[in-house]
């Protein structure tokens, strides 16, 4: 046996196990309206925060986290690396950066964006079995390909995470 006989079996298996899970938890209401607006229709329903300023120094976010369908594209993605989401924000994301810094390639010959994902601790990535912020890296860098681009470097292990700390949504007090 071959290993596109492995490969084919194994992508097989994963999509009877995706839709019986379908099946057997099905996602909620907002979830399957997220997945069905693409990348367009989430820049539509979920709009750029009104902070947004790409000064370096102001490092602010890019999307109204306060909408409750970006709380639930965040949580989707954070929590069960939804791949439809993944791709969809990815998409959005990649055409995002690319026009905030053609400004930058222009006048200040800036033209290598390197990604460098968050980490989190051995025992984190044991639980959940993956890290969101390599999955989008991940992404970001298909889609440039795709694209014939080679606008992205990533450096998935540039950073390690050495100290367990408490989970950040489980912070009462962000400021310390």
């Amino acid at each position: 046996m071959n290993n596109r006989y492995f490969l084919f079996l194994y992508t097989a298996m994963r999509r009877m196990t995706e839709k019986l899970a379908d099946i057997l938890l099905p996602k909620e209401s907002k979830t399957r309206l997220l997945e069905n607006l693409g990348p367009a229709g989430l820049f539509e329903h979920i709009p750029r925060a009104e902070n947004f300023d790409l000064d370096l120094r102001k490092i602010k976010a890019i999307f109204n986290y306060r909408t409750i369908l970006c709380r639930q594209a965040i949580w989707e993605i954070k929590y069960r690396a939804n791949k439809k989401l993944i791709r969809d924000f990815s998409l959005l994301l990649y055409d995002f950066i690319l026009e905030e810094l053609t400004d930058l390639a222009t006048f200040e010959n800036f033209n290598n964006i390197i990604l460098i994902p968050i980490p989190a601790t051995h025992k984190r990535n044991r639980e959940k079995g993956f890290n969101q912020t390599i999955l989008l890296c991940r992404e970001l860098i298909k889609i440039d390909q795709e694209r014939k681009g080679n606008n992205f470097t990533s450096l998935e292990n540039f950073l390690i995470k050495i100290k367990d700390t408490p989970h950040q949504a489980r912070v009462s007090n962000r400021k310390n």
